[in-house]
């Protein structure tokens, strides 16, 4: 399959129709530094909700190794992220601080897992 490039969330939406699952991970997702830019919306003070998977999706809706670079989350940031965060039908995080921060949004639910750059693809 071929790179495919979409520029607005109805582009996304159309694309992932057929789709069971839909995975958003690492650092762009919760990463407060840069949870109010996106370009596709506006740019700087303006939330991505395309990263959090915050749009209607029959299908499965999964974080994967979000990371923070932060400890404590930061004010006004950590009151999107709790909008948008229950969103996600499973979360994993990188790290451990990663739990008590999601559980500060309101998720109980998440699991440690390993940075997804440490994964290893079978062998064929």
């Amino acid at each position: 399959m071929s790179a495919v490039r979409l520029r607005t969330m109805k582009e996304v939406q159309m694309y992932v129709k057929g789709f069971n699952i839909l995975i958003s991970g690492s650092d762009q997702v919760l990463n407060p530094s840069s949870l109010l830019y996106c370009e596709a919306y506006g740019g700087k003070g303006r939330v991505c909700p395309i990263y959090f998977l915050g749009f209607p999706f029959l299908g499965k809706k999964y974080g994967y190794a979000l990371s923070f670079g932060v400890t404590q989350y930061p004010e006004p940031q950590l009151s999107i992220a709790k909008e948008y965060i229950h969103s996600f039908d499973k979360l994993s995080v990188r790290e451990n601080t990663g739990i008590d921060i999601v559980g500060t949004m309101g998720r109980t639910d998440a699991l440690v897992v390993p940075d997804p750059t440490f994964l290893q693809a079978p062998a064929y």
